[in-house]
């Protein structure tokens, strides 16, 4: 049984977190570079996010929840309908910057700190535990749990494909559909037909945590595409503060 309630706030717009000696990059960049990223959330009309504790978890933080599509996001609110309909009266599907839940999440006193629980696309898992069966398991993080990032490598040379980004500086893109990242692989065959692409899967959950506390230059190049439906969503809405490399 799980105990329901409106309890973490999405400070939209919000000034960005301070660095701190021990992160390998700074909150701040994280922040940006997961501004671009849309996901669903369950929030009321003040942005206060649906959130959750089991019973027995008491002590433990709650967890809130982020769907990158939409169907599943519905699913989720007609079941809470059915078991609490005064609580889901008050909330609604709303299409957030993942970096807004982000922001919301290391804002708290560790001790009220929530944790976010990110539902992936069914069909990206999907495709994600295909490649991983297909291909060298070692190279993947993927077993089936958490959000998969698709990206490609030049398994000859050891390098990551990369596209020009800000300034025209030449960024790794990683992907939260599969389909997405083939243009890029057909134009790098194009110009060399000779090379090997081979597509590696990553998990949003476990790239955060490295971000933050590990010391890599290889994280600074790294940018999000953001998926097709979250970025038709925000297409179509008249304001937004989601920005980034592919918008």
């Amino acid at each position: 049984m799980k105990s329901w309630k409106l309890g973490v706030m999405l400070s939209l717009g919000s000034t960005l977190l301070a660095a701190t000696p021990i992160q390998a990059l700074p909150e701040s960049q994280i922040v940006d570079k997961l501004q671009g990223i849309p996901v669903f959330a369950l929030t009321d009309s003040d942005n206060l996010l649906l959130t959750a504790t089991a019973s027995g978890e008491q002590g433990k933080p709650a967890k809130g929840g982020a769907f990158f599509s939409q169907a599943d996001a519905k699913t989720f609110l007609q079941k809470l309908q059915k078991e609490n309909p005064s609580l889901a009266k008050q909330v609604a599907i709303r299409p957030v910057s993942l970096s807004e839940l982000y922001k919301a999440q290391m804002n708290l006193d560790p001790a009220k700190r929530v944790s976010i629980v990110y539902t992936p696309n069914q069909n990206q898992v999907k495709t994600a535990l295909s490649l991983v069966q297909k291909l060298a398991p070692s190279l993947q993080q993927f077993n089936g749990n958490g959000v998969p990032l698709f990206l490609a490598k030049n398994s000859k040379k050891g390098t990551y494909l990369t596209i020009p980004g800000k300034n025209n500086k030449a960024v790794v893109p990683l992907f939260f559909d599969r389909d997405q990242l083939q243009p890029m692989i057909d134009k790098f065959k194009q110009q060399q037909p000779s090379a090997i692409v081979e597509v590696q899967v990553l998990t949003l959950e476990t790239l955060l945590d490295d971000m933050r506390i590990k010391n890599d230059a290889f994280y600074e190049s790294l940018v999000f595409g953001p998926s097709r439906e979250g970025s038709e969503v925000f297409r179509n809405r008249t304001t937004s503060s989601i920005r980034g490399v592919f918008n």
